[in-house]
């Protein structure tokens, strides 16, 4: 199966990317833990939020049945066996092997240490927004007993909890945990939020009147910048172009930004941006088709030419309505395998846009926001020539 990659709904391989997005149950309780059997797929097709790049703690009891071993983040009953498991996230790489607190009963194993707020392990991994891969075992002993989650002491705004869980079902669909109300505000649990669900639900019911809690807590450990795709090839980087360069996409503005969406856009209301490339002196009062919804701009998509200088897009001409463009072909000769393997080691550069394999051309469709075509050599003298297509989203003005 390919990698999970985050990419967006809307994008230029839409059927391929449609393709890798699927979804799992992952936090409704089912004795036959269905979500631990759909251990590949992601927990949530909405994507607000990018997995976290340095490494997570989790907390829980450890389910395992027919060869699939979940962690319960959330809420596990004390039963004998442990059948059920609310925010249940797949673990990878997890061993029994000299950790007390262990029962088998019925062909399920299952075990956590005992502390007064119920038996959980404290497990140190990464989640790539799939599962969990377990990078240290869990400590002989006690510890930190539970999520202590703060709720300001005031009185909130008291929004109602089917409101709240309706949005949440609106965003996640089964991707979220749980939803409890308590000082007049709605705390909902999910696996993990980087702060854009938290943005979502503050400009929907109001600053403060939800809580998101995600389950996965961070080390606090300091991770080094992702590679870009020069680095992971061992190619020197583009050169920057020196005229204007044009692209296209939608255009949305939120906190005073405006970015064109190189990489798409996520359908929400009001959408979020993927590939942003921000633009300095943009004008709303130029372009037609835009709306505003809870203090975002968007509209498009446009045509935007200006001058490009790696951060930012100086726009220089009046945006106008993006040519309508045909696919040319590649002519790649790649299989699956192949295209697969190339796709994992290239995975996690932080300036590729779309990665996504094309099995009916043979290749692998790459798209980042400038390439003058140093990255394309690269790229044909790592791989061989026609097995990799790097496409430069931002293109010199004629």
């Amino acid at each position: 199966m390919a990698p999970f990659t985050w990419l967006p709904r809307r994008a230029l391989a839409a059927a391929a990317i449609a393709a890798l997005v699927s979804t799992v149950t992952a936090c409704q309780p089912a004795p036959a833990l269905s979500a631990a059997t759909g251990a590949d797929a992601p927990l949530a097709t909405w994507v607000p939020a990018a997995p976290p790049s340095n490494e997570v703690v989790a907390r829980g009891p450890v389910i395992e049945r027919d060869d699939s071993t979940v962690i319960c983040l959330d809420a596990a009953p004390d039963t004998d066996p442990l059948n059920d498991c609310a925010g249940a996230l797949p673990l990878r790489g997890w061993s029994w092997e000299g950790l007390e607190g262990v029962e088998t009963t019925n062909e399920v194993t299952w075990g956590g240490l005992q502390t007064s707020e119920g038996r959980f392990y404290v497990i140190r991994g990464r989640f790539d927004g799939t599962a969990l891969t377990v990078t240290s075992a869990p400590p002989p002993y006690e510890m930190d007993a539970g999520r202590d989650f703060p709720v300001p002491v005031e009185p909130g705004p008291l929004v109602a909890a089917s409101a709240v869980e309706a949005h949440a079902h609106e965003l996640l669909g089964d991707g979220y945990v749980a939803t409890t109300l308590k000082n007049g505000r709605a705390l909902v649990r999910v696996i993990w939020d980087d702060g854009a669900l938290q943005r979502a639900f503050d400009e929907e019911h109001g600053a403060g009147a939800v809580i998101v809690r995600p389950l996965l807590e961070g080390t606090g450990d300091e991770t080094p910048p992702a590679p870009t795709l020069a680095s992971l090839l061992g190619s020197p980087e583009p050169t920057l172009p020196s005229g204007e360069v044009q692209g296209w996409g939608s255009v949305i503005e939120r906190d005073g930004i405006p970015q064109l969406c190189l990489g798409g856009e996520l359908e929400s209301l009001p959408p979020q941006c993927v590939g942003g490339l921000v633009l300095s002196g943009w004008e709303w009062e130029a372009v037609d088709g835009w709306e505003e919804v809870r203090g975002v701009r968007f509209g498009g998509p446009y045509a935007v030419s200006g001058t490009f200088d790696g951060a930012q897009l100086e726009v220089s001409d009046t945006p106008w309505p993006p040519p309508h463009l045909t696919e040319t072909e590649f002519g790649g000769h790649g299989d699956e395998a192949t295209l697969l393997s190339i796709q994992e080691r290239l995975l996690g550069a932080q300036d590729m846009l779309i990665s996504v394999p094309d099995l009916g051309w043979g290749y692998l469709r790459i798209s980042v926001i400038w390439d003058d075509g140093t990255l394309q050599r690269a790229a044909d003298s790592v791989f061989g020539p026609r097995l990799v297509r790097i496409t430069s989203a931002l293109s010199p003005v004629a």
